[in-house]
């Protein structure tokens, strides 16, 4: 619990945001990090002749998951990158390509439903008026053909390296033997079985509870949903609590949209992945939005 204390408590400490900084570091930093990753797993399980595939996987082992804080990451930049980017769609089309090759479906599936819910009237008033210039077309279709050919020539590498991305995404086609969504769903089916018991509708099982009572193993697990795991930590009252805590912003953001899509992006990420003991990203983004109005002010003006 001291992660979320000390995200909103952080936002105190702080006079001042840039986001015009916080999207170039991001855009010269996470996309180089997020090729090297996708490259350096390709190699890594591809039998690449320059690897000494026990030691380096062994060490490998502990960034594998670390495919999530970059589809993450990537999602608050395609975000950053409509209000701070002279080419939007181009920062966006590669986060996502990234995103796709990482295999963070639900940073991909998220980043797509906060952009559409945000920006639904730009996007139809866009398609609606949408012009095609004749010297733009013929740079499309002449693009095209190399394009094609590039990719027909390096399919089998190409496909190897967005192999296991693709594939944790085609697997929701088959959600009966997709092993990750089903355990989701049966964690969620446990929280809410255990919620509406006494003990789940008043003060719940408390902290750290989830992972001993569902694993029967002293380690730290989580349902992936701060909410649900509110529910059966800390009752059904507090996870009512929290709801609003995390709504009450929505009503206040008016018509500051990059700021709007980045908190529904990570409200919607809240409710898939992670643990409200360490989303920290999640707790301090909300507590500026909640609690310092200095910075939101300044953020708002920039716009």
């Amino acid at each position: 619990m001291l992660i979320p204390v000390i995200g909103f408590v952080y936002v105190k400490f702080i006079d001042e945001i840039d986001l015009k900084i916080l999207y170039k570091a991001l855009l010269y930093i996470i996309i180089p990090l997020s090729i090297w990753f996708v490259a350096f797993k390709y190699f890594l399980y591809n039998n690449a002749p320059f690897f000494d595939f026990r030691t380096d996987r062994t060490l490998f082992m502990p960034l594998r998951n670390s495919y999530l804080n970059f589809g993450y990451i990537l999602g608050v930049l395609s975000i950053l990158s409509i209000k701070y980017s002279k080419n939007p769609f181009l920062i966006i089309l590669v986060c996502s390509i990234l995103i796709l090759a990482l295999g963070s479906r639900g940073a991909l599936l998220f980043l797509m439903i906060s952009l559409f819910i945000v920006y639904f009237k730009e996007l139809v008033l866009f398609f609606k008026n949408l012009k095609i210039k004749k010297r733009i077309l013929r740079f499309i279709l002449f693009s095209f053909v190399p394009f094609v050919c590039l990719l027909l020539i390096y399919y089998d590498k190409l496909k190897g390296a967005i192999e296991y991305g693709l594939i944790r995404f085609t697997s929701l086609l088959n959600a009966s033997s997709d092993k990750s969504l089903l355990g989701r769903i049966d964690q969620y089916y446990y929280v809410i079985k255990e919620g509406f018991k006494p003990q789940g509708l008043t003060i719940g099982y408390g902290l750290g509870s989830f992972g001993l009572n569902y694993t029967h193993e002293e380690k730290l697990a989580y349902p992936h949903n701060i909410f649900l795991e509110a529910w059966y930590e800390l009752g059904f009252f507090a996870m009512c609590l929290l709801i609003v805590l995390f709504v009450f912003p929505f009503f206040h953001l008016k018509r500051e949209q990059v700021l709007k899509t980045l908190a529904l992006f990570a409200f919607f990420n809240a409710m898939k992945t992670l643990s409200f003991s360490t989303d920290r990203n999640l707790f301090i983004l909300f507590g500026i939005l909640i609690f310092h109005k200095e910075i939101c002010q300044k953020i708002y003006k920039s716009y």
